[in-house]
């Protein structure tokens, strides 16, 4: 039976004591908002292609509604939690893309991430994001001025691409079902990165129909 991800069906499809969520109509999308853990919990096995997320890093940013100075063991504990449910819900032949930075003071954060999933996934690809790149006189990107003479400026984030198993061939031209670390379940066309001549700073309020 396919997953109802109307608003009823989403409401008659929760477990008694789950909590509440928000539910949303984008075009021909569906938007969730709720906690990722409960949401996951929600849906059906193999239920889902693409999974992208970049959860909070833990290096103390001040959100308003989550602590951001776990301990270590328990922040990773929380990740390694919500990686058995994404293990769960994502099909045989699916993905799963984590994005992670770590500060000067603290870069092992994104190797303990990912190190946090490893009993569960396959890493398949890591790929460095670099959001600056200065030429010359010119700088392309953002990134935070320091003045150190210990650090370099920190220009880079990580993308770990994971699969459920060992995978012989690279995603390319692919559309997939996408769940978010926020609950969001939507549509992506997925590329290979010679096929993008830049990275649109937002979703498309509608994509291809798969």
């Amino acid at each position: 039976m396919p997953f109802d991800f109307t608003r009823a069906g989403l409401k008659a499809q929760r477990q008694p004591g789950q909590a509440q969520q928000e539910v949303w109509r984008v075009g021909s999308q569906t938007v969730i908002c709720g906690d990722c853990l409960g949401e996951l919990k929600a849906l059906p096995s193999t239920s889902v292609d693409v999974v992208i997320t970049s959860p909070p890093y833990n290096i103390g940013i001040r959100y308003r509604s989550y602590e951001d100075r776990k301990p270590r063991a328990t922040y990773l504990g929380w990740l390694r939690e919500i990686g058995v449910e994404l293990r769960r819900v994502l099909r045989p032949d699916g993905s799963f893309f984590l994005n992670v930075g770590s500060t000067n003071s603290d870069p092992w954060v994104a190797m303990d991430v990912a190190a946090a999933f490893r009993e569960t996934f396959v890493l398949q690809n890591h790929i460095t994001w670099v959001k600056s790149v200065s030429i010359g006189d010119d700088t392309v990107g953002h990134f935070k001025p320091i003045t150190s003479d210990r650090y370099l400026n920190h220009n880079h984030e990580a993308v770990f691409h994971f699969t459920p198993h060992p995978i012989r061939t690279c995603f390319a031209c692919i559309q997939r079902t996408c769940a978010c670390s926020c609950g969001s379940v939507r549509r992506v066309l997925l590329r290979r990165c010679t096929d993008l001549q830049y990275a649109p700073p937002h979703h498309p309020v509608e994509m291809k129909p798969r």
